[in-house]
């Protein structure tokens, strides 16, 4: 899993459309940003607190990569077992450590599947610092990925 230095922050500019009355009485189509739109910028901040909740337990061998990531994506074995054809028991045995050393890499393929990551990143969380994007391509049923680092290009002030 690929993790940039700065967490993510809500740029604004999102829109809905939203009908009311012009002056002659007609409903007419207007765009304004959602009344939610302030909250927005929170929900970013609290999912970066828990990201480091969570790879910190994940890190100190409390949970596996599978628990990581179905807490990380508020999933449940009961969400997850009908899609990689388990049951809910076996899901959450692999949500142990001890549990997810049992799994077989096509197991890994199917968590991999679900949670929209490449088996890689059940093993390896690399921190990017600085000027750096990225590009991920997966390879060969998610079992590969390869990863493009490069520096952002400079913006002309």
């Amino acid at each position: 899993m690929i993790i940039t230095g700065t967490r993510q922050r809500f740029e604004g500019g999102l829109r809905i459309i939203r009908y009311e009355r012009n002056e002659t009485g007609r409903c007419v189509p207007c765009l304004r940003p959602p009344e939610t739109e302030a909250e927005i910028d929170i929900y970013y901040e609290q999912r970066d607190i828990d990201f480091k909740r969570l790879h910190g337990e994940l890190c100190a061998g409390v949970m596996s990569p599978v628990g990581f990531f179905a807490a990380y994506f508020n999933m449940s074995p009961k969400d997850i077992a009908p899609m990689v054809g388990l049951s809910e028991s076996t899901v959450g045995k692999h949500m142990s450590p001890r549990g997810f050393e049992k799994a077989t890499i096509e197991i890994l393929k199917r968590y991999a599947r679900v949670f929209d990551i490449s088996v890689a990143d059940l093993f390896s969380f690399v921190f990017l610092h600085g000027d750096l994007d990225h590009e991920v391509h997966y390879l060969a049923d998610r079992l590969m990925e390869r990863v493009d680092v490069n520096r952002r290009p400079s913006q002309a002030q």
